[in-house]
């Protein structure tokens, strides 16, 4: 598939408004085609390296994580499935997923890391109910979809979805207090 002169389907939501069918683009990477793999760089790098600087404020490690992220993501595309979310959702947690691995090996290297933890946080998320922070922590720390973790547990992902949403209300409430 050529990236040049398609119209976008609409199939995903937090897309550009114009361009391409994202998801047929991932294929396309899927199968092989550097320019679709380009293409999905030039669209999602800068949103992969704030992901990464934001996570792990170093900007020489997040764009070192940065690659490593777009580099999963042409190894990995044969894996997206669009039943679980978009490709902004995917190429989001794989960042996500990516640089909170970094950070937890720069944290394993020893107190001389240069990545700062996740600690407080990690603290703040003991404030929660265990299913608040189960949710939070499978969805955000494990890059689960809330249907992943709804069918593992039984559940409907509304009820996943709004206990994740509680536990994020209470932790912004005690960093807002902080």
């Amino acid at each position: 598939m050529s990236t040049s002169g398609s119209a976008s389907s609409g199939g995903d939501a937090q897309a550009p408004t114009s361009g391409p069918d994202l998801g047929a683009v991932v294929r396309a990477v899927a199968g092989g085609d550097k320019a679709d793999f380009a293409y999905v760089y030039d669209t999602f790098s800068p949103m992969v390296h704030g992901t990464t600087l934001r996570l792990l404020h170093e900007p020489e490690l997040a764009a070192k994580v940065t690659t490593e992220a777009m580099l999963a993501i042409w190894r990995d595309s044969a894996r997206y499935v669009p039943a679980r979310g978009s490709v902004h959702a995917w190429v989001a947690a794989t960042a996500h997923r990516r640089a909170v691995e970094r950070a937890r090996a720069e944290h394993a290297a020893g107190p001389d890391a240069e990545v700062p933890t996740e600690q407080p946080t990690l603290r703040l998320l003991g404030t929660l109910t265990d299913d608040q922070r189960e949710a939070i922590t499978e969805a955000y720390f494990d890059g689960r979809t809330y249907r992943e973790i709804a069918a593992e547990h039984g559940e409907s992902p509304e009820v996943v979805r709004h206990r994740s949403a509680e536990g994020m209300a209470a932790l912004l409430s005690l960093l807002g207090a902080a």
